[in-house]
């Protein structure tokens, strides 16, 4: 019956854990990327300050740190699946 039931369950098991793997890698990643854009505004608090002194609205300050953040993200996704592509080809 113990290996009846486990033969049965075996792709489910499979899927799960492969989605956990999945989820666990997505996870740091988002994590890496929260990191990069916190680390990327602490740094820039004394320019964001003396922008909003001037004059620029926060709505401003919060669309130029998204699009930095979204250039520097963008600009890893592309290195990364440029290196994907390149290193795949052997294994083809």
């Amino acid at each position: 019956m113990q290996s009846l039931l486990s033969t049965a369950t075996s792709q489910r098991r499979l899927a799960s854990v492969t989605l956990g793997i999945f989820a666990g890698l997505a996870l740091l990643l988002a994590a890496g990327i929260y990191g990069v854009a916190s680390y990327s505004v602490a740094r820039r608090t004394k320019e964001i300050g003396v922008r909003m002194a001037l004059g620029a609205s926060s709505a401003d300050v919060g669309r130029m740190i998204a699009r930095q953040s979204l250039e520097q993200s963008g600009a890893g996704i592309a290195l990364g699946c440029c290196a994907a592509w390149l290193l795949t080809r052997p294994l083809v």
